[in-house]
């Protein structure tokens, strides 16, 4: 914005010149980086030298006595690491602190474990001022490898791809991957130099994962061929079915249950499901039920009808080997 304007011409014998005296520029309420340090950094570092702004009201001149917030963002993990903290009062790590500016004010940062841009934001309330200092975090030295999987099952006769990253200590992935070694000296697997495993005896085996001198080995169940009772809770939702399928992950189906299901148990032969059911709402309720596997139809097994029992009323059955017995937990008062 222009406030003011003077235009002075001079008239000469053959032309006229013209000056135009905008006057100065318009002042503005502003944070103002003075001292600076280096803003790329590895994880975990805690740069000694403090970062000093300056805070300027509408006037131009430095604002004493105001409040001045400085936070930490977090990186949205769900360990709830911060890319960037700001030292406290006694020099440890913290979210945000709170300053009485006399016109500058000084913090001192720590890097976190989330490698990647990270910001740390200032904020001056009562000048309506926010300013956002961003930062590199970068990955530190290699500190473990993170198997996957870790416990891997595979069927006899079947393969799978095992795999690995080698992590520093925030967690932060290396892209070290293509420098990994895979091996085996258990019987009841085979793998190969490209991490592929295969089953071929039954049994568990130690797949080693190695980047040089780190080791972790993937415990490997090798299993027969057969069917999987199991509750599969997309996202963590109780779902009111019970899913059978092959060890391999094929020939999926699906049983709905009048109650949410958990521990099933396959009967001797194999021909029905035992299973606990648990109500939904504030008082919830316990039942043993069977299910036929021909048909998918659930029957009530064991009523939940006994008032002096609490908690998980009735659960995790058990089979007799003959299937003449079924053998339930309660907890009573």
């Amino acid at each position: 914005m222009i406030s003011r304007w003077i235009v002075l011409c001079l008239v000469l014998t053959s032309s006229t010149a013209c000056t135009v005296d905008i006057g100065g520029p318009e002042k503005v309420a502003r944070i103002r980086v003075i001292t600076d340090i280096s803003r790329t950094d590895t994880i975990d570092a805690g740069p000694s030298k403090p970062i000093v702004i300056e805070i300027s009201d509408s006037s131009g001149r430095r604002a004493s006595r105001v409040s001045v917030n400085i936070v930490g963002t977090p990186a949205g993990t769900p360990d709830g690491n911060f890319g960037m903290y700001v030292r406290d009062a006694g020099g440890g790590p913290s979210g945000g602190v709170n300053l009485i500016s006399d016109g500058q004010a000084s913090f001192q940062v720590f890097f976190g474990r989330r490698a990647g841009p990270a910001p740390i934001v200032i904020r001056v309330p009562e000048l309506g001022l926010v300013d956002t200092l961003w930062f590199t975090v970068q990955p530190g030295a290699p500190a473990h490898i993170t198997l996957k999987p870790g416990f891997p099952v595979v069927v006899l006769g079947g393969s799978y791809q095992q795999s690995a990253i080698v992590v520093d200590e925030g967690g932060n992935d290396l892209n070290l991957a293509s420098r990994l070694t895979f091996s085996s000296s258990d019987p009841a697997v085979t793998v190969a130099p490209t991490g592929q495993v295969t089953g071929v005896a039954y049994g568990l085996a130690g797949v080693k994962v190695s980047y040089e001198l780190m080791t972790e080995t993937a415990s490997v169940s090798v299993v027969p061929t057969g069917r999987l009772a199991t509750v599969l809770t997309p996202n963590g939702v109780p779902d009111p079915t019970l899913t059978v399928l092959g060890t391999d992950g094929s020939a999926q189906r699906r049983y709905p249950t009048p109650q949410d299901a958990s521990t099933p148990v396959w009967s001797p032969d194999a021909t029905r499901i035992y299973y606990a059911g648990t109500s939904r709402g504030v008082n919830p309720t316990q039942r043993i039920y069977s299910l036929s596997v021909a048909d998918g139809a659930s029957s009530l097994l064991i009523p939940d009808t006994v008032s002096a029992l609490l908690g998980e009323k009735l659960a995790s059955p058990a089979v007799s080997y003959d299937g003449a017995w079924v053998y339930f937990t309660t907890l009573i008062a």
